[in-house]
């Protein structure tokens, strides 16, 4: 699992790197820079998610690559509709994420359109970021997605 997180981000890093650049005219590193300093923004889901699935090693893991060796700012992180346990594990998430990483975490919860009014109005996300499963307008195909980056090489 974390090496798929690896994965993402150095590819979402470089393609965003990339598209900066390319609109930058002398396509310097600053346009690569200024990616990794906005941030990211995560949205998870967590309808349906059950409590035998949290590994507090495999989250910690993570928590580890996001925040010490990857090169990657987080701005926040969304965990939209989450499960009745969930309240029980965030201490522990935090905890592990510790003081700058846990002050981005967020929990979204209530309707589907009262989590995408949340998103869209407190947290400046706009609708066609926002995927589909929360109500937005973002359709992802991750299997297309992974054949267009073999295919090219990536």
């Amino acid at each position: 699992m974390v090496r798929a997180i690896w994965y993402v981000v150095h590819a979402m890093l470089l393609d965003a790197a990339t598209a900066t650049a390319n609109d930058d005219k002398d396509g310097s590193k600053e346009a690569a820079v200024a990616v990794q300093q906005k941030g990211i923004v995560l949205l998870t889901i967590g309808v349906g998610a059950k409590f035998w699935q949290f590994d507090s090693r495999q989250e910690k893991e993570n928590i580890d690559s996001l925040r010490e060796f990857l090169p990657l700012r987080m701005a926040a992180i969304h965990f939209c509709h989450p499960p009745g346990f969930f309240h029980l594990v965030l201490p522990i998430i935090k905890m592990l994420a510790g003081p700058i990483l846990g002050k981005v975490i967020y929990l979204q919860s209530g309707s589907f359109d009262d989590v995408l009014r949340v998103l869209e109005e407190d947290c400046g996300i706009p609708k066609e970021y926002i995927p589909v499963a929360l109500g937005g307008g973002f359709s992802f195909d991750q299997i297309k997605w992974l054949e267009e980056r073999q295919n090219a090489g990536l």
